[in-house]
């Protein structure tokens, strides 16, 4: 389903990533894992192909949707307007991954009035809106206290079985990794590189 061969990302100068290397197969749950700033999110953004300067090759499906750490929603539009713009949908299918996610009675609640939490699963609702096969995660629990982890944890994995999707995680929590995927990838170096 996926291959990454990313010889190198540079921002100037400085080299990022060197020499990674890795396949996802379909349906299969993977997770990149190491320290904040080591370059996670740079590669994920590749991958995503949010980012297109690099050196080396990545093939990936069609229909991926990426939830970033920050939900990045409209303030000034209600719940449904920010999924209606953003994955013109029509309402019958965006009230049904509403529900989805726990959120069939915010609708009409702009983001200001929800919680981090509930932004998340905006969040995650707009990427489920687009049916991927792939859904890109990158450090979507970051700043939720542990209660609110554990519950975005097991709503997304209940999501992610359901929709029998394939799933690409970034985080520096082992916990997350173990829950949510099979196998995990570590990120390390300087540059950074797979290191087991």
């Amino acid at each position: 389903m996926i291959s990454v061969a990313v010889k190198r990302k540079s921002f100037g100068a400085q080299t990022v990533l060197q020499d990674v290397n890795f396949d996802i197969a379909t349906d299969e749950r993977v997770s990149i894992v190491g320290p904040s700033g080591v370059g996670k999110s740079t590669l994920l953004r590749l991958i995503a192909e949010l980012d297109r300067d690099y050196e080396g090759q990545i093939s990936t499906v069609k229909n991926s949707a990426v939830v970033f750490q920050e939900p990045t929603l409209l303030n000034w539009r209600d719940v449904m307007d920010n999924l209606r713009i953003t994955t013109r949908k029509d309402d019958r299918t965006l009230e049904n991954i509403l529900a989805e996610v726990g959120l069939s009675d915010k609708s009409d609640m702009f983001p200001s009035q929800l919680s981090l939490g509930q932004q998340r699963r905006v969040s995650l609702a707009r990427a489920l809106a687009v049916n991927p096969e792939l859904l890109i995660l990158d450090e979507p629990f970051a700043s939720l206290d542990d209660e609110m982890v554990d519950e975005m944890l097991a709503l997304t994995k209940q999501v992610v079985d359901t929709r029998n999707m394939a799933l690409l995680l970034v985080t520096h929590t082992k916990k997350e990794a173990a829950f949510l995927t099979d196998r995990q990838l570590m990120l390390g170096g300087n540059p950074a590189t797979i290191i087991q």
